[in-house]
């Protein structure tokens, strides 16, 4: 799993690095910028499944890249983490979709916590996804399994055969 953390103060991303248990959260890659042109530019060399970024930067600030995120990259979990409770700031990261909107300082212990829960959102989301690629898999090929089924009852051991009965009563 990558993260993406984003802010101008060379010092704060120093510091995530240095209190952010990455590798017990189930990140293998964790890249940083200090820019939002920046973060495009990693995003376009290689997918990235957290944003952490920071609303106040030079140029174009954080809630800038949340939107160029959730347009260009929609899977790509999106958590704002600024020094500034602004009302405004906090509204617009709800509009814009961010997971979380958190608010320095904070004990690392606290964005562990929020990373750990984006985490498991994204494997729950992978789970339905393959869930639901299964069950389309299943769909469209529901002629042949049945038909399979079928046969296999009168090739089958005379043990099997309740197996497959019970199979087919499943299906319909």
């Amino acid at each position: 799993m990558t993260i993406l953390m984003v802010d101008d103060q060379l010092n704060v991303i120093n510091g995530l690095l240095s209190g952010i248990r990455f590798r017990e959260l189930g990140f293998d890659t964790v890249r940083t910028a200090t820019s939002s042109r920046g973060a495009l530019e990693i995003f376009s060399q290689e997918p990235v499944d957290i944003l952490l970024a920071d609303i106040e930067m030079p140029g174009e600030n954080g809630l800038w890249l949340n939107r160029q995120i959730q347009e260009r990259y929609p899977d790509t979990l999106r958590i704002l983490l600024t020094s500034h409770a602004d009302f405004e700031y906090a509204q617009e990261s709800v509009r814009l979709g961010c997971f979380d909107y958190l608010v320095q300082p904070l004990p690392y212990e606290d964005i562990e916590a929020a990373l750990r829960k984006a985490v498991h959102r994204l494997e729950l989301d992978f789970q339905w996804r393959t869930l639901y690629s299964y069950a389309r898999l299943c769909k469209s090929n529901e002629p042949d399994i049945i038909d399979h089924a079928v046969r296999n009852l009168f090739a089958l051991p005379s043990q099997d055969i309740s197996e497959s009965l019970r199979f087919l009563n499943q299906v319909g």
